[in-house]
């Protein structure tokens, strides 16, 4: 059957443009599928959106309201003065993710540490105001002290003033106390040390400072209160050989002659002014006359140092030897006898020349030392000196080496760094 010419060109014209088309599809059918897969996207990102989204948002409002909480609970325990708690409470709050570099937490917990040294400083100082008011001298030196050990706080005004005051009344109390007696011009004042019977030595590791022994002291004696001051050394001698200069500071490097010159020559003056029990002088302590006072004489408690057991609370230590340097006298608890310094602060020199096994040979009445001494075996400056006694440890002592029953010795051929002396009346020898 002959074909129809036009229905040809029909099926050359659909065919032209590509591959067939599906039954019943045209061209315009493939927009909205396109349309449809994007809309598909959109949607399933808006639901993960709305699936994750609150839980994250909810984590950082989470995190947002621990630190605060911890930021104001460690401001609560400032203001209640909780000063355990409160840096717990900051560095806490650096610890929530997100706030390890909080400048807030940070300046927070700076300031706590000055807030705590200020109320630890206020409240040792009310305590040492409240103990020197209610006449309780111990409590009111510990505490003045431990206002000055705060951090930032130990050149403070108040705790000084309060310690002088302490100083002024203790003073004044031996001054009026029954038997003690003063050299007027140079305020130097003295107490009374009763005669008694005392165990001197030690039986522990340190030969040099045994055998146990007892001594007797046959006749009472006055000690200087405190350690000679460089204000009385100018006075009595016009020089000053202390490296660490203080008026009120114990005079030191003074070599042993020094501290007897020093000695003769206020005898001198106060047997010139007729103040001078019958056969008695100012001299140094013999070693025995030393330990005795030290002690407390008659009135001993037995404490380990001149004072008490607390070496804090009785002495001036610990300080390097060359670094180190005197404190101002009378500023720490005296002894039973009202003694300052008898432990720490300056070494003092006593008249017994040194040797090793002395207490051996000791006489059981006023013993005055052996009649030799041992030479240091070696030259300093050129100089070979016999060696003397001197007690009382220093600011450079620790606790083992200021324990009273403690031996030192220094030449006498030159000044000791830290070596001072303590005044005596006694018996002439």
């Amino acid at each position: 059957m002959p074909m129809d010419r036009g229905q040809n060109v029909d099926r050359v014209g659909a065919g032209a443009g590509g591959a067939p088309e599906a039954a019943g599809e045209t061209p315009g059918d493939t927009a909205p599928r396109k349309s449809s897969k994007t809309k598909q996207v959109v949607w399933t990102v808006i639901l993960v959106i709305l699936a994750v989204g609150p839980g994250l948002f909810g984590v950082k409002i989470y995190r947002a309201t621990s630190y605060k909480r911890y930021i104001l609970a460690g401001e609560k325990a400032v203001a209640e003065k909780r000063w355990d708690n409160a840096p717990t409470a900051f560095r806490r709050a650096m610890t929530v993710q997100g706030y390890a570099e909080s400048e807030e937490a940070r300046k927070a917990l700076l300031g706590i540490d000055a807030a705590e040294q200020k109320h630890h400083y206020e409240t040792a100082l009310a305590q040492g105001n409240e103990a020197l008011s209610a006449g309780s001298f111990d409590n009111a030196s510990q505490a003045f002290h431990r206002a000055l050990s705060v951090e930032g706080f130990g050149q403070s005004p108040e705790p000084i003033a309060g310690l002088e005051k302490l100083f002024e009344t203790r003073f004044g109390m031996a001054r009026e106390a029954a038997g003690h007696r003063e050299v007027p011009n140079i305020d130097m004042v003295f107490v009374l040390v009763s005669e008694g019977r005392f165990e001197m030595g030690t039986g522990g590791t340190r030969h040099q400072d045994g055998p146990v022994h007892t001594v007797t002291i046959t006749r009472p004696f006055w000690v200087g209160a405190c350690e000679v001051t460089q204000a009385q050394f100018q006075t009595v001698m016009e020089n000053n050989p202390s490296r660490t200069k203080g008026e009120s500071h114990p005079v030191d490097q003074v070599t042993f002659g020094n501290a007897v010159e020093f000695c003769a020559k206020l005898t001198e003056q106060e047997r010139g002014a007729g103040r001078l029990p019958q056969g008695y002088v100012y001299r140094l302590p013999t070693e025995a006359e030393w330990a005795y006072a030290a002690r407390g004489g008659p009135a001993s408690k037995g404490y380990t140092y001149a004072g008490g057991n607390d070496l804090e609370v009785v002495a001036w230590h610990g300080e390097h030897w060359l670094r180190g340097s005197t404190h101002p006298v009378a500023q720490k608890q005296p002894n039973e006898i009202g003694a300052f310094d008898m432990s720490g602060n300056a070494a003092e020199w006593c008249l017994d020349l040194y040797t090793h096994n002395a207490y051996a040979h000791h006489a059981a009445c006023d013993p005055t030392g052996p009649k030799g001494g041992e030479l240091r075996g070696m030259q300093v400056r050129g100089f070979l000196g016999e060696l003397r006694v001197v007690r009382g440890g220093g600011f450079s002592g620790n606790d083992e080496s200021l324990v009273l029953p403690m031996r030192g010795h220094c030449g006498t051929d030159r000044p000791g760094v830290g070596v001072g002396f303590r005044v005596c009346l006694a018996p002439a020898l």
